[in-house]
């Protein structure tokens, strides 16, 4: 999979480093083995726009890969967990 694609909104200035690597690095046809998925999360964390590429990812939530150092399983509870918060202080604030 190539990842110099138009993504709209996407903050890709050229400094992302996922673009050097295998993408399927990033896209495992599965995310159960460590190696990989540990190895794209090293190479996302040393990259200066994981938390853009995570906010992104966040949402867009029918991406598939790891974006922003997370598969799209924790994508999903971090965008339930936001959703929680959200509500809570929508009941707090009335």
């Amino acid at each position: 999979m190539d990842l110099n694609f138009d993504y709209g909104d996407y903050p890709f200035d050229g400094t992302q480093l996922c673009t050097d690597e295998d993408q399927g690095v990033f896209f495992p046809e599965e995310y159960t083995d460590p190696l990989i998925v540990n190895k794209a999360k090293s190479i996302c964390n040393q990259c200066p726009l994981v938390a853009s590429c995570l906010e992104y990812a966040l949402q867009t939530p029918w991406l598939d890969g790891i974006w922003g150092a997370t598969t799209p399983r924790q994508r999903s509870r971090i965008r339930g967990q936001r959703l929680r918060e959200n509500r809570r202080r929508l009941v707090r604030n009335g």
